[in-house]
């Protein structure tokens, strides 16, 4: 039971992500730099910088979104974070509207966030240093499990900043 929802939910952000970051609106900001030091990550060791970063509004939630991925059927590697929509620092632990993501490719996803008040799945911290309707800013970290294997070795994040600009 809980591996279906944790599926749903992971699923759904991805989703929810590919998505908002594919149409056009005004809350949307896409960068597709020649080399993306506006999203930065290492993972396991190696440094991600994804071809396009991309961040949207959502009521009173920021969702960042790094990929290198260039269709569906090349779906890439993927970071995604959500977060209050205000400066800050925000953990797993702390918020429910705090949420890690990583797609390593199709059949690999992990995840941290909240299950339920108090129950949180792996762990994570996002600083939001700089927000505005044009520009987000901030550091992270994250450790997540396999959403399809709870149990199997995760992945930890560090040493994450992104300053996306429209």
């Amino acid at each position: 039971m809980l591996k279906k929802l944790l599926s749903a939910a992971l699923l759904s952000m991805v989703v929810l992500a590919t998505i908002t970051g594919c149409k056009k609106s005004d809350d949307t900001t896409t960068v597709t730099p020649a080399t993306n030091e506006r999203f930065v990550v290492t993972i396991d060791g190696v440094v991600f910088k994804p071809a396009t970063s991309t961040f949207t509004f959502s009521n009173d939630t920021v969702t960042v979104f790094g990929t290198d991925g260039t269709s569906q059927t090349n779906p890439g590697k993927t970071v995604t974070m959500s977060f209050p929509k205000a400066i800050g620092t925000y953990t797993v632990a702390s918020n429910a509207k705090t949420n890690f993501g990583y797609l390593k490719d199709t059949n690999t996803v992990f995840v941290a966030g909240q299950l339920a008040p108090g129950r949180a799945l792996g762990s994570g911290t996002v600083t939001v240093t700089a927000l505005s309707a044009t520009n987000v800013k901030g550091t992270f970290s994250f450790n997540a499990v396999s959403l399809f294997s709870p149990t199997s070795t995760g992945v930890t994040a560090t040493n994450g900043s992104f300053n996306i600009t429209q």
